[in-house]
């Protein structure tokens, strides 16, 4: 969980220098859910379609090489909303 925390704090200042930018908040849904904030993690979701409309779980989880790590991935977001 302290990798999560990590990467959670690392992406909240990504989103405060780069605020259009979805990947940002994107990555933070993965580690909000993991954290199990997903009152935070819903706001991140917010955030993604309001930069990108069209986002895509399928689109994004693309560039990850471990299968495994991309089903989570994908998994996390889609119950955070996404799709």
């Amino acid at each position: 969980n302290k990798r999560y925390e990590e990467a959670a704090e690392a992406y909240q200042e990504c989103n405060r220098q780069l605020p259009d930018l979805f990947w940002c908040y994107a990555y933070s849904v993965v580690a909000y859910m993991e954290l199990g904030r997903e009152e935070e993690a819903k706001n991140a979701v917010k955030e993604v379609l309001r930069i990108n409309p069209n986002f895509s779980t399928d689109g994004f989880v693309v560039v990850i090489k471990l299968d495994e790590t991309r089903a989570r991935f994908k998994k996390l977001l889609n119950q955070a909303g996404l799709k």
